[in-house]
């Protein structure tokens, strides 16, 4: 495999793991309290930020 690609695929590899870390981590936000607080934590940074862990946050 040539250099870049492989490297390519490393980045991925880590981002999708890194996903799935943060994924994680949300869930265990389980209470509609615990949620409401993480929320507002979002609501004082912009969506650049916290745009990925809003998206990745499970409805409930």
């Amino acid at each position: 495999m040539p250099a870049r690609l492989v490297t390519t695929a490393r980045r991925q590899m880590r981002a999708h793991a890194e996903r799935n870390r943060l994924r994680r981590e949300l869930v265990s936000y389980n209470t509609e309290a615990q949620r409401d607080d993480l929320f507002a934590t979002f609501a004082r940074y912009p969506d650049e930020i916290t745009g990925q862990m809003r998206r990745l946050m499970p409805t409930v």
